[in-house]
């Protein structure tokens, strides 16, 4: 009886912690549901950014899509990119008062990391926490006989409705990443555009800039025909990747669903998608983590 009054005592304690965890923790996402940009440290490698003119009175609006121009690679002009807006919607009338008519709520500037399979870092913070955002190298996409490699084109697939059979998905694979380092289109997919970085509760948001239709891009990869899309499907959508490290939570961020920019790059044809990826920081991962120790704990008490 004794035994069975401690383990009672035991589990009640243990439950208590963990309310006040959550409850501490909902405390905080609601004292910090406010957007919180990136505030960048530094940026080790090659970079372009890619801004709307900055002196007044600013370009005239183009629409549908406000023309961007590449300025020089400063971290200042990087951290101008970031915060054109504040986070992820810049072009406002608050920014912009000379023309208070402007509605325009796309990502705006950008990052670019790395080129073609290059190695670049940006560090800083966001909300209080380290952060650091890179480009990718082939090692990203081939190592452990292609595993990352793998793991894009199956969420590709699933995202785009495609049924792939084993050697499909291998075929796939192989195409975007080949054998040996070398030329491929994993190099395109490396050098992410980052448009916007900010904390919102407790889950970081990255924008990277993109294409709205992706389809002929990857057939002239691929050197082949992809199925067509069914009327009322979206198109073909994907994103180009990026390595995130928030605190000791690291991963590589990438979307297949994509929403209009309202901005446009200096060829007349990049930037018009914008695929907005998260990262949770890493108190929500603890969170969970007591949530499954509140169901085991409760598994244990019924047995």
């Amino acid at each position: 009886m004794t035994e069975v009054k401690e383990l009672t005592m035991s589990v009640f304690r243990s439950r208590t912690k963990i309310a006040l965890a959550v409850m501490a923790l909902a405390a905080s996402t609601g004292a910090s549901a406010a957007q919180i940009g990136m505030s960048i440290g530094s940026i080790t490698g090659t970079y372009a950014v890619y801004l709307d003119p900055a002196s007044p009175p600013f370009s005239t609006p183009n629409p549908p899509a406000w023309p961007l121009t590449k300025v020089a690679s400063t971290t200042g002009n990087a951290q101008a990119a970031l915060d054109d807006a504040s986070g992820n919607a810049n072009l406002l009338p608050a920014n912009y008062p000379s023309q208070p008519a402007v509605s325009n709520t796309g990502p705006g500037g950008n990052v670019e990391l790395g080129k073609l399979g290059s190695l670049t870092t940006m560090s800083g913070n966001v909300g209080g926490k380290p952060i650091e955002l890179r480009s990718l190298q082939y090692g990203d996409w081939g190592n452990n006989n292609k595993a990352f490699g793998y793991r894009y084109v199956s969420a590709f697939a699933s995202a785009s409705g495609l049924s792939l059979s084993a050697q499909q998905t291998e075929d796939l694979v192989d195409a975007i990443v080949p054998d040996q380092a070398g030329p491929g289109l994993w190099q395109r997919l490396s050098d992410p555009n980052i448009n916007y970085v900010y904390i919102d509760g407790h889950e970081v948001n990255v924008g990277i800039a993109g294409f709205l239709d992706v389809e002929r891009l990857l057939e002239a990869a691929l050197g082949g025909d992809l199925p067509n899309r069914a009327p009322g499907q979206s198109p073909y959508q994907a994103s180009e990747v990026v390595h995130v490290c928030l605190g000791g939570v690291c991963d590589y961020l990438f979307g297949f669903v994509a929403t209009p920019s309202g901005v446009i790059g200096p060829d007349g044809v990049s930037f018009p998608a914008n695929y907005n990826v998260t990262i949770p920081e890493p108190e929500s991962l603890a969170l969970l983590g007591l949530g499954l120790v509140g169901v085991f704990l409760g598994r244990r008490r019924r047995a």
